[in-house]
């Protein structure tokens, strides 16, 4: 399995059970925000997750 896929695999199983905004992502995979967002915009692409814009922070969760 490659690293991106395990990435993708974990940022699901977050979001299956909260809202998280890309910082937050970010600190709990231990990255950085920057790394996340590629991650976050390529999964948002692919149609599994959703971002919804609050105030300055992009938030994400799964379809459900």
């Amino acid at each position: 399995m490659s690293e991106g896929v395990g990435v993708e695999r974990k940022i699901i199983t977050l979001l299956d059970k909260r809202l998280l905004s890309t910082s937050q992502i970010a600190k709990k995979l231990r990255m950085r925000r920057e790394v996340a967002t590629g991650y976050l915009e390529a999964l948002v692409h692919q149609g599994k997750i959703k971002k919804e814009k609050v105030g300055r922070s992009n938030i994400y969760t799964i379809y459900r």
